[in-house]
């Protein structure tokens, strides 16, 4: 039916793609779990909250310094849910961070740029 060719192009197709969203869903993991443990000691209950839109935002070179921003979305009792904006800063030479978490985004970007300040920003960013 197939030449083997063929099949040998298909399963690499299919390889490469699971590839991808594989990498795609689990970029950031280091990350997410950091911020995750931070929300928990600052008494976020993570049954009832989803972090997401995690981007790396600026880096210093050679790659020490990392600036993500990312999006925390709590439901509360009443079932109301409470969308906030944080930014996590990380010096992987000294294996600490810093993470804050605001009610909006234009206090965040306001951080974002203070911890930004002459790093390599991406392009979209100003």
């Amino acid at each position: 039916m197939f030449s083997e060719s063929l099949k040998f192009l298909m399963l690499k197709s299919l390889i490469s793609m699971i590839a991808r969203w594989f990498g795609s869903c689990y970029k950031y993991g280091a990350v997410e779990r950091e911020i995750s443990q931070w929300l928990v000691k600052e008494g976020y209950n993570l049954k009832d909250t989803v972090i997401a839109d995690i981007q790396l935002r600026a880096i210093e070179r050679p790659g020490w310094v990392q600036v993500y921003s990312f999006q925390v979305t709590q439901t509360l009792d009443s079932n109301a849910d409470v969308l906030r904006y944080g930014v996590l800063r990380s010096d992987e030479r000294f294996g600490n961070s810093a993470i804050r978490v605001f009610s909006n985004s234009f206090e965040r970007n306001r951080q974002l740029g203070i911890w930004s300040e002459n790093l390599i920003r991406r392009r979209n960013d100003t």
